[in-house]
């Protein structure tokens, strides 16, 4: 279930550490693993929310290259329009570095990559992709029900980068996570924001001036 897969890495996010321990091995085969898994009864209600974009959808978990890291995800998205999640849109799962709960989140890829490693997109540039996505978002996130407008993940630079990314979020405490048809329900909504998202993207809505 989806619900037990979640509670579980919440419980262990308190025991983390960048290195390979048992309870990080653990997270990682949750994150990687169990989490898509529980997701796939909802693949075919996900893809049909998202429209003409939904014809390669993909659910992937990860939890640092290398290095475990402090805020592991679970997203879903068009393989075409991101490819690697620091490009493009698409809907992720995030979660507190404490363990105190995770996120429902529709956001930007938030960083690049080269020398170094991950490096977070700079701040100017997730404002400006931030403002568009909720400005072509508008009328929806009016009536979002609970929705939230700033993340709060801790851990570290890449955790921070993260929050600056997400345009519309839901909230769930730690022992309080809804059950598994609650919580499907709102990721095929957030399905259907992000293919507002595409669709803004294709009629020009979403270039610079």
């Amino acid at each position: 279930m989806l619900k037990d897969a979640i509670e579980a890495v919440l419980a262990l996010q308190p025991a983390y550490t960048p290195h390979n321990t048992p309870a990080m091995q653990r997270r990682g085969r949750l994150i990687r693993q169990v989490m898509p898994g529980a997701l796939l009864p909802a693949h075919a209600a996900l893809a049909a929310a998202l429209g003409p974009y939904g014809e390669d959808l993909r659910i992937e978990g990860r939890d640092g290259l290398g290095a475990r890291t402090a805020t592991p995800w679970v997203r879903f998205h068009s393989r075409a329009r991101s490819p690697k999640a620091r490009d493009g849109w698409y809907c992720v799962y995030l979660f507190a570095a404490s363990g105190a709960g995770l996120y429902l989140s529709l956001a930007h890829g938030s960083t690049t990559y080269g020398p170094g490693g991950f490096r977070p997109r700079p701040p100017d540039e997730m404002a400006r992709l931030r403002d568009r996505g909720r400005a072509a978002l508008a009328p929806w996130i009016a009536a979002e029900p609970a929705r939230v407008d700033t993340l709060v993940l801790g851990g570290t630079a890449l955790g921070a980068s993260y929050e600056q990314a997400s345009v519309l979020a839901l909230r769930y405490a730690a022992g309080a996570i809804p059950e598994d048809a609650a919580l499907l329900d709102d990721a095929v909504r957030f399905a259907g924001h992000l293919r507002r998202i595409h669709a803004a993207e294709d009629a020009g809505a979403m270039d610079g001036r």
